[in-house]
């Protein structure tokens, strides 16, 4: 099985990226987009694993505190399309909204 660890993105942030493959779309740029469903930001490949639950086990002790992110930017490598992100500042105890 082919693993990676990955921020599932907002309802709001993946309707800004199809709107955005939309435009793409509409201005000619033509190729294979992601649908809705697919769209993450991918933070480490893993790669082909046996044994997922392993994996899943081996994640269950990581620690994290939650961060807003927002678009910020678009562009190319050869025929690979992108969308930048950016971590946004919150308000201390404010709950981690964006300022």
């Amino acid at each position: 099985m082919r693993l990676f660890i990955a921020i599932n993105l907002s309802q709001e942030m993946r309707e800004s990226l199809i709107d955005l493959q939309n435009d793409w779309y509409d201005s000619g740029v033509r190729g294979n987009y992601s649908p809705e469903e697919n769209l993450h930001l991918t933070l480490a490949f893993i790669g082909e694993y046996p044994d997922a639950g392993q994996v899943m086990d081996a994640l269950k002790s990581v620690r994290f505190t939650p961060f807003p992110l927002a678009l910020e930017g678009v562009g190319a490598f050869s025929d690979l399309w992108w969308a930048g992100l950016k971590a946004c500042q919150t308000r201390a105890g404010d709950g981690g909204h964006p300022l």
